[in-house]
């Protein structure tokens, strides 16, 4: 999974997916594209986990401050993102992290088959949705 903790920037993919934001030119609508359609079915990639996992951390951090474990380049590019723009997102972000907890999530499919840290992480992605939610 090459990981090497359970917070959401832990893990290569999600370095991967902010170097993209990072280069993107319209930041808000790689968020808007980034969270996963919590009311469509079907099975959720990997990548797909991921990505509505960083860009719900990004929305989160914008509009009530970072998490523990926001890498520094992330810190930079939440001042740059207008409030008022990344607002309308929390809702649809708070609903995607909560489908990736699902049974039908890759993601949540590898962390629990680790009987030891899938605890930790469901309950930094539960945190997450509550604050989004909230």
């Amino acid at each position: 999974m090459g990981t090497w903790g359970h917070g959401t920037f832990d893990g290569d993919t999600a370095l991967d997916w902010l170097g993209e934001m990072i280069e993107s030119e319209d930041r808000v609508a790689f968020l808007r594209r980034s969270i996963v359609d919590a009311t469509a079915d079907g099975y959720l990639e990997l990548d797909d986990c991921v990505a509505t996992l960083a860009a719900a951390e990004i929305v989160a951090a914008v509009l009530s401050g970072p998490r523990a474990g926001v890498p520094e380049d992330a810190l930079e590019l939440i001042t740059e993102l207008d409030v008022a723009d990344v607002r309308p997102l929390a809702e649809p972000a708070a609903r995607g992290a909560a489908r990736v907890l699902k049974a039908e999530s890759e993601l949540n499919e590898l962390w629990s088959e680790s009987a030891e840290e899938y605890p930790r992480w469901r309950s930094g992605v539960e945190e997450l949705v509550q604050k989004l939610a909230g």
